[in-house]
């Protein structure tokens, strides 16, 4: 998953779960009665207009509205649903008059999908204005060049703007004016001329994966608090998210880079305070990284920073958390402060920080990261089935489309892999991935959705001709596996083979299982023979090679092993 430990994925569904609750208590149940029957009309077949269609239509009506360009104002006071017959590109709805709204929502539980919205020019009209209403749904338009693209106003609640652009508009894109509770996800804001996207006087509103660039503010949010920015995208603007006055709000895995203003990428001004950042990755912009001013108590760890200055801060704010397993932004084992470009510290002990701190004004990061250097492991596999594992912390973990995610099995030649499994102990069935040939990664079969690698397990994969599997990443760290009673498929977490024998003799391997004795058997595949290998433990003496065509008294970096448990148990790798 692309939120990046599991702290961080804990505090943010805290945040979500009391977003659900405190939103679920703003819906409106006179609104959300049943209808018994609904009508499908065809705008211009049934009706000329898409506004005497909806004078005409009763509550939980459709309208389809064909190609054309409808030049009106729209008023929606009824719960409708009123979207394009094929989509944005030959619907077009222009204002008739650019001193007025074009689409006014003014009722509960609105669909308006598929059109592209005009020329509601006059001072602070909008595309689509929804005022004092809720549960409406705006998606997959195009809003541009009105005074405001998108409007929400006055106590508007619990709506979605998704999949739209929102563009070119003369003062802000998208516009949530004392409005609380509503979903904005998936919408590129850009070029329009004041702002992109503006929270004013608003709480519990969740932002994710917008894009909002080439304007005076990317996200600009004022008066507002308990907002969650998750894996936005700002660049290219003055200033990249600006807080003012805003407090108790979480930005999460957003990428702030390239923004010219004279305050830089993040900006908190004048009492936004007690908010969390986490994750961000803010670079290139050209100015200032983060500016704080006047705010104070804000908690700023796992960021990236990389820009021409890195911080300003005059107030009292926490720049680390407390040393938590990870991995970190920047692929270390352990989350603490911040990554800063400028540090010029060095990590003696290799535990990922930095030594001394960052200096933040009158602040320090007391844990800064330092990257560590990468390690490359190459294993050569053959034709057939393989039994293998990851023997570092990958630079990436993810399968998916490898020009987006990565390529966490790079093989020499290329596509030489054809799928990987990964055995599920729950179920005690297989969960299957199939390599596309210059693409990547496909989840194929299983219980679960396989789209990911993890340290500590065994995966089993299939390779067309004998090829070379290189992992890059860094050095592992210490991993607690759970194991099931029976059966397991497990990897070797370690870049170091483990000796196994007579323990009073060879010494403690570097693994220990809790309770002791809980395994019974070590199995590896050999691929040459097609066979297995076997190693027995024998209780409170240590491990006896029992079967197999070569003496199995180790455990080797890259690969896997099927291992056999009395009961549950926990295997500690210690790196």
């Amino acid at each position: 998953m692309n939120i990046k430990n599991a702290l961080e994925l804990l505090s943010i569904l805290g945040v979500f779960v009391m977003i659900v609750a405190s939103c679920m208590a703003a819906v409106d149940n006179r609104s959300a009665n049943n209808v018994s029957s609904s009508n499908t009309y065809y705008v211009p077949d049934d009706y000329a207009q898409i506004q005497w269609a909806v004078d005409n239509a009763s509550a939980s009506d459709t309208i389809i509205v064909r190609d054309g360009t409808y030049i009106e104002n729209i008023n929606v006071n009824k719960r409708l649903t009123i979207r394009s017959e094929n989509g944005t590109t030959n619907c077009i709805v222009r204002a008739a008059n650019n001193n007025d709204h074009v689409f006014v929502v003014s009722a509960n539980y609105l669909t308006i999908r598929g059109f592209t919205i005009t020329n509601a020019t006059e001072f602070q009209k909008a595309g689509i204005y929804i005022n004092s209403s809720g549960h409406s749904n705006v998606s997959d338009n195009i809003v541009s060049n009105n005074n405001f693209g998108i409007h929400l106003s006055s106590s508007s609640y619990n709506n979605t703007l998704q999949n739209n652009t929102v563009s070119n508009n003369h003062i802000i894109g998208i516009y949530l004016d004392n409005s609380s509770c509503n979903t904005i996800t998936n919408n590129i804001a850009n070029m329009n001329e004041q702002k992109n996207i503006v929270l004013d006087s608003g709480s519990l509103n969740t932002l994710i994966n917008n894009t909002a660039s080439y304007s005076g503010s990317g996200i600009y949010i004022l008066y507002s608090s308990d907002n969650v920015l998750l894996n936005n995208t700002v660049s290219e603007d003055l200033y990249g998210i600006y807080l003012f006055s805003s407090c108790d709000n979480n930005l999460t895995g957003n990428i702030v880079s390239s923004n010219t203003g004279e305050l830089g990428g993040i900006t908190l001004f004048w009492d936004s305070n007690d908010n969390t950042l986490t994750s961000n990755n803010v670079s290139s912009n050209s100015q200032y990284g983060i500016y704080l001013d006047a705010s104070y108590n804000n908690l700023i760890y796992n960021n990236y920073f990389n820009n021409t200055n890195n911080f300003f801060d005059d107030g009292t704010n926490i720049w680390n958390t407390s040393n938590t397993t990870g991995p970190n932004i920047i692929g270390g084992p352990f989350i603490g402060g911040n990554y800063w470009s400028d540090y010029t510290g060095v990590d003696n002990n290799g535990n990922g920080f930095g030594d001394t701190p960052y200096d933040i004004g009158t602040n320090k990061d007391f844990l800064p990261l330092t990257p560590e250097e990468l390690i490359i492991c190459d294993i050569a596999l053959t034709t057939g089935w393989n039994l293998i594992s990851a023997p570092l912390n990958l630079t990436t973990w993810q399968l998916g489309e490898e020009s987006a995610v990565g390529t966490p099995l790079n093989v020499t030649p290329k596509n030489c892999l054809t799928s990987v499994y990964r055995y599920n102990s729950t179920t005690g069935s297989f969960d299957k991935c199939d390599h596309l040939d210059d693409w990547g990664w496909w989840p194929a079969t299983g219980s679960e959705g396989f789209t990911a690698l993890e340290p500590g397990k065994g995966y089993w994969v299939r390779a067309e001709n004998n090829c070379n599997l290189t992992f890059t990443g860094s050095a592992p760290f210490d991993l607690d596996v759970a194991l099931k009673q029976n059966w397991n498929l497990i990897g070797w977490y370690s870049l170091e083979a483990a000796l196994l024998g007579q323990e009073a003799v060879v010494g403690d391997p570097p693994f220990s299982v809790t309770p002791e004795n809980s395994l019974t058997s070590v199995y590896r595949y050999n691929s040459t023979t097609g066979s297995f290998d076997k190693c027995d433990h024998l209780d409170d003496w240590g491990w006896w090679p029992a079967t197999g065509s070569e003496g199995f008294t180790g455990l080797e970096p890259g690969r896997g092993y099927w291992v056999r448990a009395k009961n549950a148990c926990v295997w500690r790798h210690e790196a």
